[in-house]
């Protein structure tokens, strides 16, 4: 009894990260994305849409291959192969609705795909590394066909947040699923 006690008394107290609202993601719009033409900037911003319209874990969002997106008029449905609650591996069909907002997750990652230049039925990760060119003053994808890292993807959603002036140590990449909703 005395060693839970000290453990009681010397523990810290559980913090839960906070969620990304719909407030969060207008002044990341506003602020960041105001430059459809820069390709890490559109990339970031289409990558926490959707995360956050999807309710999407950021393996989910990580994994995500173009073959695996139907673009349709009115929504994208993409699918998810599998996932940590995907107990059978028969994945997950997860439809986005395209809104008229300056936030809609369609837009953004379509956007992303056009200035990225990508092929909607090839084998390629969505989201993955940019590369400066200076040859030719532009961004790229790297050619190498690999998901961005966890670690990278945190640091951008961190200086994305600290960006538009809030604290990056109250949020995580979960907070976008757990902060996820209709708007």
């Amino acid at each position: 009894m005395i060693i839970e006690g000290a453990k009681r008394i010397l523990s810290k107290p559980v913090l839960k990260k906070e969620p990304i609202t719909a407030d969060h993601l207008q002044n990341v719009v506003n602020k960041i994305g105001s430059d459809r033409a820069h390709l890490p900037n559109v990339r970031i911003c289409a990558m926490m849409l959707v995360g956050y319209a999807g309710f999407l874990r950021y393996n989910e969002i990580a994994n995500l291959k173009m073959c695996n997106i139907k673009k349709i008029n009115t929504y994208v449905s993409l699918n998810i192969e599998s996932g940590k609650t995907d107990v059978y591996r028969r994945g997950n069909n997860v439809i986005i609705s395209k809104t008229n907002l300056p936030t809609c997750p369609v837009v953004w990652l379509l956007t992303y795909i056009n200035l990225a230049k990508l092929s909607l039925d090839s084998n390629q990760y969505v989201f993955r590394s940019v590369r400066f060119f200076k040859s030719e003053n532009s961004y790229k994808l790297a050619e190498v066909n690999r998901p961005l890292s966890y670690t990278r993807a945190r640091e951008l959603l961190l200086s994305t947040l600290t960006a538009i002036g809030l604290d990056c140590k109250h949020f995580c990449l979960q907070s976008l699923r757990s902060g996820g909703d209709r708007f």
